[in-house]
């Protein structure tokens, strides 16, 4: 029975080829771009997903007469060990610096070649596998043990070694005017994703700096990681916080003072869409604006399909007649039904087929324009997402042109075939639609006869009315 249906519909939409074409295009343009934006979604909202959701990045916040003045993402050196030693809540700590605020200018010199550098940080040795990055060469729990060592990532080591292991070679650390350091190579990790908040292409060892770190609080230009146990609630940590700041840095700690500072827990998930903290390690994004790109997406598919259902409206006009038969012959209205879902999902699968080749052929440059990595990987989940989107669109598109021709009777449908003629204007829906998307006053009630509108004049030529009025 469904083979019949299937049959059916493909010789109905040959014969209509012309009309089939303008549908399953407007869908392939319309579920493209919403693919396109899902994929820079998607991409936005897996910032750091490999790092576990019980590590957090220590934030600073700074009153003046209890009004906030201040707040950074960068804390003081003694807060990560501080924390390890005093909070049981706390498992693991690491502390990462930037060599900015430390010298200008840093240069690494290995294999007579020498590059100036912008990704150098010094890190505790503990960093690793915190932010769970794991080691191609050598080993993770002594790399940054010892001062002067550095792992480096795995297209540095390509850059200063080529493919020769790098771990055991000495790179030497010109570091401006300050004296030159020479590190031995102990790692080399593999190269941190795109989509994560910080991107490190040296990691050195945090005991090569010359000052009493675990002790300073008052240098604020370093990045505080705490791994919680699993069972910890959040809460109870910001509880602990204020009584054990006040053993080391007093009434600086107090609300009751005219100037005090305090420290919150921020997931290291959150940090590239929720986060906008002064000294950040890079930019991040905007979730707000992510949000609102998946609206858009969402919008344009709708525009996309409401627009075939205009088609299929207008185009049922003129079929009444083979309805009516079909209805006076003994076909039910589920049969009607099935065959106008069937019309639907043969369209949309197209549209689907269509949509991911031609965003094959175009992700790179629509990737190289968003300045993001983009790629379509066919995953388990990805197909299931196609196949919401196919089913989604059979049931939205199909079903209101289905019970359109289905509520009128026999005898009337046989009477008023070709009564209503179809004007090639009705491309300009999706123009419509999409002004009314930017200006939400003009949305009309929908009427069960559609209403067509001339491309010129955009009057509709039942109604008489101006979309503007």
């Amino acid at each position: 029975m469904i083979w019949n249906y299937l049959i059916v519909s493909l010789r109905k939409l040959w014969k209509q080829r012309t009309f089939s074409v303008i549908n399953t295009i407007g869908l392939m343009l319309g579920m493209a771009s919403c693919m396109f934006i899902l994929m820079y979604v998607e991409f936005e909202t897996s910032y750091d997903q490999e790092v576990s959701a019980d590590v957090y990045r220590v934030v600073y916040h700074s009153y003046q007469d209890r009004v906030e003045v201040g707040k950074s993402a960068q804390t003081v050196p003694a807060l990560a060990p501080a924390m390890r030693r005093d909070l049981p809540e706390v498992i693991d700590a690491a502390r990462l610096v930037h060599t900015d605020p430390l010298m200008s200018d840093p240069v690494m010199e290995a294999n007579e070649k020498s590059f100036r550098e912008s990704h150098i940080y010094y890190a505790d040795s503990s960093f690793l596998s915190i932010m769970n990055y794991p080691l191609l060469t050598g080993n993770m729990a002594t790399a940054l043990a010892q001062p002067y060592s550095v792992v480096i990532s795995a297209s540095t080591a390509r850059k200063y070694f080529g493919e020769v292991d790098a771990v055991g070679e000495t790179m030497v650390f010109h570091r401006g005017e300050r004296p030159a350091n020479t590190l031995k190579v102990t790692g080399v990790f593999d190269d941190v994703n795109t989509n994560a908040h910080v991107h490190p292409d040296f990691l050195v060892a945090f005991s090569t700096l010359d000052f009493d770190a675990d002790n300073d609080w008052d240098w604020g230009n370093f990045y505080n990681y705490v791994r919680l146990s699993p069972e910890t609630q959040l809460s109870v940590v910001h509880e602990k916080l204020p009584d054990m700041l006040s053993q080391y840095i007093g009434d600086r700690s107090k609300p009751s003072s005219q100037y005090y500072v305090t420290y919150e827990l921020q997931p290291v998930h959150d940090i590239h869409l929720h986060s906008d903290l002064w000294g950040e390690a890079e930019a991040n994004g905007n979730g707000t604006m992510v949000m609102f790109m998946g609206i858009i997406a969402l919008c344009i598919l709708l525009i996309a399909w409401v627009n075939y259902i205009n088609f299929s409206v207008a185009r049922s006009q003129e079929h009444m007649k083979e309805v009516g038969i079909r209805r006076m012959s003994g076909s039910s209205v589920m049969q009607l039904w099935v065959q106008a879902s069937i019309e639907s999902a043969v369209v949309n699968a197209c549209a689907v087929v269509f949509a991911v080749a031609l965003l094959q052929v175009l992700l790179p440059a629509l990737s190289a324009l968003a300045g993001l990595p983009i790629v379509l990987s066919f995953t388990i989940q990805h197909a299931l997402y196609i196949f919401v989107l196919l089913l989604a669109g059979t049931m939205l598109s199909g079903i209101y042109p289905a019970w359109l021709i289905s509520r009128h009777r026999p005898d009337c449908a046989v009477e008023k075939a070709g009564a209503s003629r179809w004007p090639f204007a009705q491309q300009s829906t999706h123009g419509v639609s999409v002004c009314r998307i930017h200006h939400p006053g003009h949305w009309h009630a929908y009427h069960p006869r559609p209403t067509h509108v001339h491309a010129a004049t955009g009057r509709g030529l039942e109604s008489g009315k101006h979309f503007g009025g």
